[in-house]
């Protein structure tokens, strides 16, 4: 029975790969980038197989299920804790009635495992799919990981999930190092600048010292960021240069250095030239040496000097910026020298919110206005900067604003995978826009800036509407369509001369088969009534009932002519087509008024009919929902131009009398 039931949750929990997938970022309806450490081709080569409910890469052929990337991600060698993990990712704890299929599951001998292959025949990888043999993984194994014995105290072990924290992502670089830990000293001294790591190649840029110590891990073992730290190697390749195995910090201690350019500072207006606060730059001790060595010239012995800024990382490393404008290359710019972390990390130790940037001067920028932030000091230092976020203990909300470049893009993609999988909230921001960094936007327009920033939170709730439902409304296409006026409660216009409205307004009255109430001023409605009644000897006005005048004085046309409608619809009586004469009124006029009434016809719930001067006509008819433009023949029939319901242009004749 116990069987049976394990059984189901399995199938279960291996059909929540696609959530799995998603939670790291992925989208399992199109190709992404190898989950296999060891696949380091960098080519979106793996897809989602919804049949078998597993990952497959056509260029190592690794296959893999649910169990076996939590297996990898997590550091888990063998299937029943990787069950255990995916069971209280899913589901919750593990009943006590599963230990004893688990131990029976993992006593099971095993099939014998073969590494994924990689074969490039002809230089085509694609060619060597079809000869490929697939390989396999099952539960419980993963390249290089042996199967442990089974916990023996299992029952004891059933503890709440912790949060964990992806090691394998489509946006990982597979030879970049290890996270450094905040409050160790960080690992750059073998590292190029702006991220361009690579194993097995010892590149002393910065300090010249080579870290091959490894037996210093064991040490930091119960910081480290992730769970077997036996197994790190499995996971970024065999040549590991371990974080913690540092020369003594004696040999990297800048102190005097950076006090001494500190005091030089003053020296040069290059800070300040970029926006920077004073305060800004004594508080980050930033500093001036107008006599760097900056290299030499290794054929003819020269040595190149610059006047340099210098922007401290603690005591124990330093970014050196050349303050000569006219400077072409990166290496005629910017230097660093010795270890770093991520810049200004001490934001950290306080709980709130703190911008993520790329560049040392986009952090500083913020300070200049007061905010916190911290920077990456290059877009390839992704992985220290989320281990310096999982070491601190406070609570923090991330505002991730990186250059927006290449570069700057794929890192703000990986933050936020890896924040999003800790549980952390974070929001991507543009706040250079459409400067290129935070710094060219301070010292260019410092206002643009501080304002974008004091309104932050009503700029990041600021939300669009969605589309509108859909309503039929009706179209005026015939001229039995002007006599019964049948409309929506939209706005309409006609548009002609103001003698011819006129005459085709009272035409409409003349038929009796629709309620107008007509809106103007006292003497438009003179010379319409003269129209409608002057071949009626005598004169009875109890034959024009359906007809009714609303006076609007100068001021507050839209006001009034709303009470009088709502004046109405209280008594109940909202059979009716309201007509508002704006030819007496200027353009400006005009289109302010039906801006105002465009938004709220609706409300009001009955169809208005705007009479305009035909100058009028193509700024009315983009507010109002059908224009029909009027012209009178000589015999004395009108002409109406209009569209149909699907846009195609209308043409018909409005007898007189009819």
């Amino acid at each position: 029975m116990q069987e049976q039931e394990f059984e189901k949750q399995k199938q279960f929990l291996l059909s929540k790969l696609p959530d799995y997938l998603k939670s790291k970022g992925i989208n399992v309806n199109s190709n992404f980038f190898c989950l296999n450490p060891t696949d380091t081709a960098h080519i979106p080569s793996m897809s989602y197989d919804a049949s078998n409910y597993t990952v497959k890469c056509f260029n190592c052929n690794a296959v893999y299920n649910i169990f076996d990337l939590i297996g990898i991600d997590f550091s888990i060698s063998d299937f029943s804790h990787q069950f255990i993990k995916a069971h209280e990712l899913y589901i919750g704890k593990v009943p006590l009635g599963f230990i004893d299929v688990l131990k029976n599951y993992n006593n099971q001998k095993q099939p014998e495992i073969r590494k994924p292959t990689f074969e490039i025949e002809n230089n085509n990888f694609l060619a060597s799919h079809s000869s490929q043999k697939e390989v396999r993984v099952p539960f419980g194994f993963n390249e290089n990981h042996n199967n442990d014995q089974f916990d023996q105290n299992l029952q004891q072990q059933q503890t709440q999930p912790q949060r964990g924290f992806n090691t394998i992502s489509p946006f990982d670089e597979a030879k970049l190092k290890p996270f450094n830990l905040r409050g160790n000293a960080p690992s750059n001294s073998n590292t190029q600048s702006f991220g361009n790591n690579s194993f097995g190649q010892q590149q002393n840029s910065f300090g010249q010292q080579n870290l091959n110590n490894q037996n210093q891990f064991s040490s930091a073992q119960n910081q480290f960021a992730f769970n077997e730290q036996q197994n790190i190697s499995h996971r970024f390749g065999d040549s590991q240069v371990s974080p913690f195995a540092y020369a003594s910090e004696s040999a990297n201690d800048f102190t005097d250095y950076v006090n001494q350019c500190a005091s030089n500072v003053e020296k040069t207006s290059y800070f300040r030239d970029r926006g920077l606060s004073d305060s800004v730059i004594h508080r980050f001790k930033l500093g001036f040496d107008e006599n760097f060595q900056a290299e030499i010239n290794k054929i003819t012995g020269q040595k190149s000097y610059w006047k340099a800024a210098i922007i401290p990382y603690g005591i124990h490393g330093y970014c050196v910026r050349n303050t000569d404008l006219s400077a072409n290359s990166s290496n005629e710019r910017y230097k660093k020298k010795g270890i770093f972390d991520i810049y200004n990390h001490e934001a950290l130790e306080q709980k709130g919110t703190i911008f993520i940037t790329e560049g040392e001067f986009d952090a500083l920028s913020l300070e200049t206005l007061g905010y916190r932030a911290i920077a990456l000091g290059g877009a390839g230092n992704v992985r220290q900067l989320i281990e310096c976020i999982k070491a601190s203990t406070e609570e923090h909300t991330f505002y991730i604003s990186l250059d927006n470049d290449e570069a700057g893009r794929e890192a703000t993609a990986k933050i936020c995978t890896y924040l999003h999988q800790l549980g952390i909230s974070f929001k991507c921001l543009n706040l250079a826009h459409p400067f290129k960094d935070i710094n060219e936007a301070l010292y260019s327009d410092k206002g643009m800036l501080k304002e974008r920033l004091s309104n932050l939170d009503k700029i990041l709730s600021y939300q669009f509407e969605d589309i509108c439902i859909p309503t039929a409304f009706k179209y005026i296409c015939a001229p039995e369509d002007l006599n019964t006026l049948e409309l929506s409660s939209v706005l309409y216009s006609f548009s002609a001369k103001p003698q011819v409205l006129r005459r085709f307004v009272s035409q409409i009255i003349k038929t009796k088969l629709s309620s107008i109430v007509y809106a103007g001023n006292r003497v438009q409605w003179k010379y319409i009534s003269n129209l409608v009644a002057e071949q009626q000897q005598p004169f009875d006005a109890s034959q024009w009932q359906l007809v009714k005048f609303l006076e609007l004085k100068d001021s507050d046309i839209e006001k009034q002519l709303i009470d009088g409608i709502e004046s109405q619809t209280i008594q109940g009586n909202t059979n009716f087509v309201a007509m508002l004469d704006l030819c007496a009124y200027s353009q400006q006029e005009t289109l302010a008024l039906l801006d105002k009434l465009s938004s709220e016809v609706k409300s009001i719930g009955i169809p208005i009919i705007v009479l305009c001067n035909k100058a009028d006509r193509d700024y009315v008819e983009g507010l109002s929902f059908q224009n029909i433009d009027i012209d009178v023949q000589p015999n004395g029939d009108f002409i109406c131009n209009t569209i149909d319901k699907n846009g195609v242009p209308l043409s018909f004749v409005k007898c007189i009398g009819i």
